[in-house]
């Protein structure tokens, strides 16, 4: 379960990032909409312990974000997938792998057992010796998938993770989700609607660090107007609650 408590950020004297939050997200694969600018990476952020709120605390199950004991929670509890997944120069699949759970604490032989068995999982495992520089786009995502997954974490932390995606490679990284949300609590950001209905069971919308939105598929769907036709239910249902408007009323 992720949760808050009036939480807010803003870098250093400026607006408010996040504005007061208080939610809970107990139904996953969740994903959280919100156009560009909304605050979903920092909240993402914030969730995974790598900033420290301004105010009021996020909580994975009872770890929470007071103090540096708090945020250290944070980070072993949570894995991480920024926008941009960097490489390692120098290093393969299994050694960058194998970093990133060193660098969080794991002993460096359970790290590359770990990574051996996750290269396959994400569909990369004829790359175990292949150099990181040489990956595309697409397949360093996945690489970035397997280094947010590498010491078990409680929750998974996707922040866009279609973006620079071209069509086939977008379509691998859905397909790795899907997989992964069979046995892995997953929260994914992004601002497309394309796979809402197929990929996720509960939804949050963020839109100025005011969340406008959180529950379940269904109830997002609710407030779709019942003229969009289905391939445009999710987006009709998005820019209805971003417009501010209820769902229609049950007949």
């Amino acid at each position: 379960m992720i949760s808050a408590e009036n939480l807010s950020y803003r870098y250093r004297r400026g607006v408010p990032v996040l504005q007061d939050l208080s939610f809970t997200i107990d139904s996953f694969p969740c994903v959280l909409l919100g156009p560009n600018g909304a605050g979903k990476s920092t909240l993402i952020q914030a969730v995974a312990g790598g900033i420290r709120p301004t105010s009021g605390s996020v909580f994975i199950g009872e770890s929470g974000s007071r103090g540096r004991q708090g945020q250290r929670a944070l980070r072993a509890n949570t894995g991480w997938l920024p926008q941009d997944v960097p490489v390692v120069a120098g290093m393969n699949c299994t050694e960058q792998i194998a970093y990133a759970g060193w660098l969080k604490g794991m002993k460096l032989r359970d790290a590359r057992q770990s990574a051996a068995g996750l290269l396959g999982r994400v569909g990369l495992g004829d790359y175990a010796r292949r150099p990181v520089k040489e990956l595309s786009g697409g397949q360093r995502r996945r690489l970035g998938i397997a280094q947010a997954l590498v010491t078990r974490p409680s929750v998974v932390l996707f922040d866009e993770p279609y973006a620079g995606l071209d069509p086939d490679q977008r379509w691998l990284v859905r397909d790795t989700l899907v997989e992964l949300s069979a046995d892995t609590d997953l929260l994914v950001s992004t601002h497309q609607t394309d796979d809402v209905q197929d990929v996720y069971r509960s939804a949050v919308v963020l839109n100025h660090g005011r969340i406008l939105f959180n529950g379940s598929i269904a109830d997002f769907f609710g407030h779709a107007p019942e003229e969009a036709p289905p391939s445009m239910k999710a987006e009709a249902a998005y820019r209805a609650v971003l417009g501010g408007r209820s769902a229609p009323a049950a007949r």
